[in-house]
Parts: C-alpha cells; sequence; structure tokens
C-alpha cells in the first residue's frame, strides 16, 4: 500500500496497479482513486481524484464540493491511463530492452528458443542499429531495410523466421509500453514448399540397421516408435520410464526444458523396454543416452549421418524422422487430437498440416477403411442376397 498524509481520507482499497489474465495475456491495469481533501472554511467535504503517472509519481486533482463531479473526473483518468494512445511511454534504450527481453524469453520459453531469439537479434542489432537508441526510434523502415538485406544473404525461411522474432520481441515492447506501434509490418515473405519426405520402412530399417553402438540404435527405435524431439529423447532419465506401463514422460529437466515448457507422456512396445532394461546396466547414473547435458544429442547426430550415408538414404533431415512417425500416424486413421497430444503440438493446426500431407494412397487407403465405409458395402451385399433369396 502507499503511504497517505493524515490530510486525505482515501476511499480506495488496495493497489493503484492491478493485473488481470485474458487467455496467456497479462494486461496491466492502471487505477485512479477519489479521496478526501482538507474540508472547506464551511464545514463541507471538498473532494479530489489521486493516481500515478507512468513514472511512479502520485499526482492529484481538487475537484470542489460534488462528489459526482469528482467521479466522473475519476473514471476519464482512468480512461487516459489505461489508453495506449494517451499514455506516456517508458523510455527504454535498445540493450536494456534486449536484456529484460531476454530474461522475460529465459523465464517462459526453451532454452533452445532463447539462443535462436539472441542469433537474430544479434544480426539486427549488427547490421540495423547504431549506437544505443531509444526503442521507440526503431521505425518500420529500419526493419524492412534489414530484412530485405537479409533477403540477398539468406533464404526466405530464414528471413520469415527472423521477421518473426522481431515481431515477438516489438510486441512484448508495446505490453511493457515502450513503444507504440509495432514497426514490423513487411507480411512474410514467398517460399517453396518442398514436398514433405517420409521414410518408407525399408529405409527405416536400413537405417537402424547400419547404427553401431547399441544406445544409439536404441534412441532411433525410440524415435520411431513416439515421434519425441531429439532433444527430448537425448535428455530422458530412466525414473522417467515406467517399466512396467510402458510410459514414459517427457519433462522439463534443470538444465534443459522441453517445448512450451510442457509436459506429456509416450508409450513404448514391450520389446523396446527390455533393450532400455539391458541398456540400463552398461549405464553409470539415472541418463539414458549421456553424461553431460547436450553431448548425446551431439553425438547422435553424428551416428545417424553416418548411417544414412551407409543406408544410402538422401535428401532427409533429423527432424523429418519426427514427421515420418506423425504422418504415418495420421495416414492410419487416428484422430487428430490423440495425434496431437501423442506428438506435443500446442496448436491443433501444426497437428492437421500432417492430415493434409498426405499421400493419395494414403488417403484412399484410409477412407477405404472407414466405418461407415464398411458398413454401406456389407448392406449392400446384404440387399443383394436379400433379392437374390426373393
Amino acid at each position: 500500500m502507499f503511504k497517505s498524509s493524515g490530510i486525505f481520507k482515501r476511499e480506495m482499497v488496495g493497489s493503484p496497479l492491478t493485473t488481470t489474465r485474458k487467455g496467456k495475456e497479462t494486461i496491466m491495469h492502471r487505477k485512479a482513486w477519489i479521496a478526501q481533501a482538507r474540508p472547506r472554511k464551511d464545514g463541507k467535504k471538498n473532494w479530489m481524484v489521486r493516481w500515478y503517472d507512468s513514472q511512479g509519481r502520485e499526482k492529484s486533482k481538487t475537484l470542489g464540493t460534488s462528489r459526482r463531479k469528482a467521479e466522473k473526473f475519476r473514471l476519464a483518468k482512468e480512461n487516459e491511463l489505461n489508453d495506449p494512445a494517451t499514455r506516456s511511454l517508458e523510455r527504454v534504450r535498445w540493450k536494456s530492452f534486449r536484456e529484460k527481453f531476454r530474461q522475460y524469453k529465459k523465464a517462459t520459453t526453451a532454452s533452445s528458443t532463447v539462443v535462436a531469439y539472441e542469433q537474430t537479434l544479434d544480426i539486427f542489432e549488427g547490421q540495423a542499429i547504431f549506437g544505443n537508441p531509444i526503442i521507440d526510434e526503431i521505425t518500420s523502415y529500419t526493419v524492412e531495410k534489414f530484412l530485405l538485406a537479409r533477403l540477398q544473404e539468406v533464404k526466405a525461411p530464414t528471413v520469415n523466421r527472423d521477421r518473426r522474432t522481431l515481431k515477438v520481441a516489438f510486441g512484448w515492447a508495446m505490453e511493457q509500453n515502450y513503444i507504440r506501434i509495432n514497426p514490423v509490418k513487411i507480411k512474410k515473405f514467398r517460399t517453396d514448399r518442398s514436398p514433405m519426405r517420409i521414410l518408407n520402412p525399408d529405409e527405416i530399417r536400413a537405417v537402424r540397421d547400419s547404427i553401431e553402438r547399441d544406445a544409439f540404435r536404441v534412441m532411433f527405435i525410440i524415435l520411431c516408435e513416439t515421434g519425441m524431439r531429439i532433444a527430448e529423447c537425448a535428455n530422458l532419465e530412466f525414473s522417467d520410464v515406467n517399466f512396467q506401463t510402458g510410459e514414459v514422460l517427457i519433462q522439463p529437466k534443470a538444465e534443459w526444458t522441453t517445448k512450451n515448457r510442457s509436459y506429456r507422456v509416450a508409450y513404448l512396445t514391450k520389446k523396446t523396454l527390455k533393450m532400455l532394461e539391458s541398456l540400463k546396466s552398461e549405464v553409470h547414473g539415472n541418463r539414458i543416452f549421456q553424461s553431460e547435458p547436450g553431448r548425446a544429442k551431439r553425438s547422435f547426430y553424428d551416428e545417424l549421418k553416418s548411417a544414412m550415408a551407409k543406408a544410402r538414404v538422401r535428401h532427409f533431415t533429423f527432424h523429418d524422422l519426427r514427421k515420418t512417425v506423425i504422418t504415418t500416424l495420421a495416414a492410419s486413421g487416428m484422430n487428430e487430437a490423440v495425434v496431437q497430444k501423442l506428438a506435443g503440438h500446442q496448436d491443433i493446426h501444426t497437428t492437421l498440416k500432417y492430415y493434409t500431407s498426405l499421400e493419395d494412397r494414403e488417403v484412399k487407403k484410409v477412407l477405404e477403411n472407414l466405418p461407415w465405409t464398411n458398413s454401406e458395402q456389407k448392406s449392400g451385399k446384404n440387399r443383394q442376397h436379400s433379392r437374390g433369396g426373393q
């Protein structure tokens, strides 16, 4: 609570700054309140309205003996305090903003996302920012010029990722009252979408058999069964696995966190659980695939790259293995919500992308296995038999 002198009698309960939740966004609401000032000589009450400006300084205005007039002014002042177009901005310089944004993202997103954001902001600072300007002075022309220059250096998908990072960063600046308008106005650049690369069963078996180390062969099998992200699998611990039920808890760790800091459950077959049990006797400690954070992921990349070369599997990225699993689940006719849960997608539209990318033969196979399709065919045969019987 803010201190009040003995002259004024405050009629406000609570803080002059309140927060409310609207979806995932925290909205700050600044308040004004009515206070009773020093009484008039004739004994009548004297009303005033008090508030705090953007710099935290207490302001007031005396409005006389009319309580209705004071209430009307209070409402108008409160609307003015919370109107983005009229409230004064906090003057924050670029380097200070970057540090605050980094701390915010570090507390709310995965460490890999923070690294990616920092890389983009480093490039933006090196090519478009001169000195340490106030962030409100960065214009849409500066951002557009930077992105167009980047398009001459890297491919359009990379520039679109840079654009998204800048839009998120400046959007957060708007929420913090550092800027009024997001300077990222340029639209996404068009990209040539190549067809999704899906491994067939023969290619998967060839890569699996080409992996030399037993631990990485087990990791590859887990990835093929669950569709985990490689970082999720590389950070698994034996305590995450329930060897009775086959459930695997994917959860944040002390030195690593999942995407969106979420928790989910994956499932392993009995054969894979036996492989893990045999691997447990060879590993010292609780970690399944690594002794140091991040080491198993890098080593697995090298092993998988070598195995793909031996198996003669080309034009295939490491993340395509996860895409193969999710697409296979979608092609089997599994419900979209179930696939979303298994894949750990935060947005259902990400999952639906795999359904729309199915090949024609897979779509045909799913349609032929629909219950009502089979029931109609059976009913048609029954009608033919019934007619023949007549």
